[in-house]
């Protein structure tokens, strides 16, 4: 039976366990390696404040911080018809009380972004799942994924590896993230010299590398089965 309780927390353990100022003497378990994970991120931010706790058993799903805010106070001049002196008064805003900018720690499900439907392209011999496409429907299930194409001190998104380049691509759903180098590549697959490389071949990486760090939250892995093995092995395994 879910619980939705308002606590403070007084201790979060090392192995993400939770104690409440309310039962200081109750140890409260994450309910997955997730939740776990996601408290002991920003443990140092927990530690003593007021929390919204979403329970399940007796172990914590989500947590999500509050923030109380209390209004500065202001001084206001009364003048009375009697022409007596002004008086001033000294007044306190309510106290308000209001959910942070902090998403809820919920479950990452790769499960459910893996069994995502994906429309399978074609190029030449290659197989692929549209950039677009891909992006759409992580979107849809995480719509506050994001993705970041990593700069160098020029700012630009394309960094030398021996005779050619690549670029570098991270994306993150529910504060995990995986990244992706992509090679700059020709139409047939093949490395491009460096110093050939245009703006078109970039943005066509990000792209690839994109569809790639989206591949290994779950969306669309499968088409990349078999591309570490050698062309002989790799044909086999198709």
């Amino acid at each position: 039976m879910k619980i939705n309780s308002k606590e403070k927390i007084s201790v979060v353990a090392k192995t993400g366990g939770l104690k409440f100022a309310s039962n200081p003497d109750k140890w409260v378990n994450p309910a997955s390696e997730m939740a776990k994970s996601m408290v002991l991120r920003q443990s140092e931010e927990l530690k003593g404040a007021s929390v919204n706790v979403v329970l399940d058993d007796g172990k914590y799903l989500s947590v999500a911080l509050l923030s109380e805010i209390v209004g500065e106070p202001v001084s206001v001049s009364h003048e009375d018809f009697d022409g007596a002196d002004k008086l001033d008064i000294e007044q306190k805003e309510p106290v308000l009380e209001q959910y942070n900018k902090l998403e809820l720690i919920e479950e990452y499900d790769y499960q459910k972004i893996r069994s995502i439907p994906c429309k399978i392209d074609k190029k030449g011999k290659f197989n692929y799942v549209s950039w677009s496409q891909a992006w759409d429907s992580l979107k849809q299930l995480y719509p506050k994924s994001t993705f970041k194409v990593k700069e160098n001190s020029e700012g630009l998104p394309l960094f030398k590896f021996g005779t050619g380049g690549a670029v570098k691509i991270t994306v993150t759903v529910r504060s995990i993230s995986h990244s992706q180098w992509m090679p700059i590549l020709d139409f047939y697959n093949k490395s491009v010299n460096f110093d050939k490389i245009d703006a078109f071949m970039v943005n066509t990486a990000i792209q690839r590398g994109l569809a790639k760090s989206i591949a290994l939250h779950g969306l669309g892995l499968f088409v990349y089965h078999g591309e570490d093995l050698p062309p002989e092995q790799a044909g086999e395994t198709k």
